[in-house]
Parts: structure tokens; C-alpha cells; sequence
């Protein structure tokens, strides 16, 4: 798998929430893992654990692709729509596209 398909993947297992890599731009503050740091839209506080849970079996192959462990920040529903609407506007349901090595 690509980098470029890790939000992919992780929005098909989340059930099609907007996913993307943080961007440059937006990420404030400077850690370990920042380039690495994925956002996850549309996530109520109640949901997190469940969805953490459904990412632990690809984990691995996830953490593989970008590089090594990602962040993962979830955006509340209310803040998703609040701060970031033009991207919530812009995102298309994900479509896995397939590896050429998986392709019939």
C-alpha cells in the first residue's frame, strides 16, 4: 500500500468518515509523528474507542505505508462542520483504489 491510500483505507473502515492527512498548514506545534498525523472527521467522543478498535487490525499495514506510527486526531461532528466545512464540502466518499499487484 501507498501513503496515498492510508486515509482511504481508514475512511472504508471507519464507515466513509472524511479522512485525510494533516496538512502542513493546519497543524500547529511540532512533535513526533506530526507528518504522520492523520484527521478523522465526523467522530463524537462516544464513538472513539470503537473506532480505534476497528483500526487495530491495520494498524500495521497503516503504520507501514506512512512510515512509521500515525497520529490520529478525531474531529467532533460539531467542530468538523464549524472548522472545517470546506473540506467536509469537498470530501468524495472513499474508493479504495486497488494495488497493481492485487488487480485482476
Amino acid at each position: 500500500m501507498k501513503r496515498e491510500d492510508v486515509p482511504y483505507l481508514v475512511s472504508n473502515a471507519l464507515g466513509g468518515r472524511p479522512v485525510r492527512w494533516a496538512p502542513d498548514e493546519v497543524t500547529i506545534g511540532d512533535y513526533d509523528g506530526r507528518e504522520r498525523t492523520l484527521e478523522v472527521f465526523l467522530v463524537n467522543v462516544a464513538e472513539r474507542r470503537d473506532l480505534m478498535a476497528a483500526l487495530r487490525p491495520l494498524r500495521h499495514e497503516i503504520d507501514t505505508a506512512a512510515g512509521g506510527p500515525v497520529v490520529i486526531i478525531f474531529h467532533s461532528t460539531r467542530e468538523s462542520h464549524r472548522l472545517y466545512a470546506d473540506f467536509l464540502w469537498q470530501f468524495d466518499a472513499p474508493v479504495l483504489r486497488a494495488s497493481p499487484s492485487t488487480a485482476t
